[in-house]
Formats: C-alpha cells, structure tokens, sequence
C-alpha cells in the first residue's frame, strides 16, 4: 500500500505556496513544447508551424478542459452561476482538454496548409512525455480516487480508507505508450501512425478503468469519460483504415534518419569538405 502523501499545497523555499498539480502540469507543458519541437524536426516538417499550432492546441485544450467539466460533470454549477464558465482553473476534464486543443490545432494547420496527420504525430510525441508529469501530479495530490481496493498499488487517502489511485495508474500506462513512442520511432507505415496507435491504446485502457471510478456522474450506465473513451477508440479505427488504404496507394511517409547513421553522413561530408574544399 502506497502512504498518503498529503501534498495539498508546499511551500517553494519554505515562503512561497505552490500547488504540486499546477507544478507538475507547468512541467509537463515545458517538457511536451520541447519533446514536439524535436520530433518536427526528426519527420521533416516545420517546426515553426508545428510549435505555434502546439501553443494554439494548449490555449483550446484550457477552454474545452473546463467547459467539459462543468457541462458534463457539474451542469447544475453552469445554472447556479453562469460566470463560471469563464474561471478556467476551476475544474478540468482531460477528455475536454484532448478535444479542445484537437480543434484549435486542427484550425491553424487549416489555415496555413500544413499537414494535419504529420503534425499530430510530432504533437503526439509532445503529449505522451507531458501527460506522465501530469499524471504524476494527479497522483501526488490523488485528486482521480478509486474504489475501495486491497491491490498492492492502492493508496492510503486522506479519510482514511485504501483506494484506488487512477491517477498513479494512468500515469504507469502513459509510461508504457512513451516507451512504445521510442521504440518506434523510426517506424512511420503511415501518416498518423502514432497518433492512431496512442488513440487504439488508450481509449479502451481508460473506458475500463472509469469502471473503478467512485462517485462519478452516469448518464445511462456510462460515465462521460467512457463515452469519450468509445468516441476516441473509433477515430483510431477510422484513422487506421484510412492510413492503411493511403499505404495501399503509395502515399508512404518519409522514415525519421537513424541518427547513428545520419551523423556518419555528416563526418563524411566534412571530411570531404577539409580535403578538397574546391568540391563545396
């Protein structure tokens, strides 16, 4: 059994009060911006246009983050206080964050003709990195508590009773889909390949686990979480075959350069350069 931690608030050098969620999802965001830079860059896209649309993503994913919470979770907030609506660090579903920053994304590589599947692979391989910290977060605060539990990465919570932790579990997946990003990383069958797996993946692991969810709104006998789950797990389908059928024509994506391999090309050139630099 994991201890509760407590870790409400700290206390930055014993003066400054800071929230570890706020904390973690600041490194998350940093971590993911620089991890999307640097796969843009491995596939050949524009890094510029894949970052700024990645920003855009961030701003969408704020917004929907809290309007999803409150519609779907809390509507009877919306009708107490309409206002609420604008104050967007008051409750966040990751599903709403997911669609929201999908929709902004989708919008600026629209409007500057760039590839939406290429670039929702160099994003995929930013989120993935920056969900773990955020997960991480959700973990150390135990704000995703489960059912009663005697499984041995239960966790002790604050009212005394051993729960499961969603967040923990989530992030321990979300470690598993980094490692699976690493491995195939110069593996591209088609556009969109990674992104499609990561929606595969983890839309039916979080429907199951939304099972082992406590005190939850159900609207016929589903969680909201679930229903977004069944919606997610389709879009990997859909982008499957559609991949599968581009692969089937010819359309193949350029594989990332082995970087091994790619800076022995970058020896031999200045090699080639230091010995006669008439050839340049």
């Amino acid at each position: 059994m994991i201890p509760d931690f407590g870790l409400s608030t700290m206390k930055l050098f014993g003066l400054v009060p800071v929230q570890p969620f706020g904390l973690m999802i600041s490194i998350g965001l940093i971590l993911g911006y620089f991890a999307g830079c640097h796969r843009a860059k491995r596939i050949g896209i524009d890094v510029r246009i894949c970052a700024n649309g990645g920003l855009w993503g961030i701003f969408g994913g704020f917004i929907f983050s809290h309007w999803v919470e409150l519609f779907f979770y809390h509507p009877e907030r919306v009708v107490e206080n309409p206002l609420v609506i604008f104050v967007l660090t008051d409750g966040m579903s990751s599903f709403g964050g997911f669609f929201g920053a999908g929709l902004f994304g989708y919008i600026y590589y629209r409007k500057h003709n760039a590839s939406l599947l290429d670039n929702a692979e160099a994003i995929v391989f930013s989120v993935v990195p920056g969900w773990i910290i955020a997960r991480g977060g959700c973990f150390l605060v135990f704000d995703h508590p489960g059912q009663p539990t005697d499984f041995f990465l239960a966790q002790m919570h604050p009212s005394g009773v051993v729960l499961h932790n969603l967040g923990l579990y989530e992030m321990i997946f979300t470690i598993g889909l980094a490692v699976f990003l690493f491995f195939t990383r110069n593996w591209r069958p088609f556009h969109g390949f990674h992104m499609t797996i990561v929606f595969l993946l983890y839309g039916p692991v979080r429907f199951l686990m939304d099972y082992l969810r406590v005190a939850d709104v159900v609207y016929w006998g589903l969680t909201p979480g679930q229903y977004f789950s069944a919606v997610m797990t389709l879009a990997g389908i859909a982008f499957l075959r559609r991949g599968l059928k581009r692969r089937a024509q010819g359309d193949i994506p350029a594989q990332p350069p082995v970087l091994p391999a790619a800076m022995a090309e970058a020896e031999a050139l200045r090699n080639a350069v230091d010995a006669d630099p008439k050839d340049t």
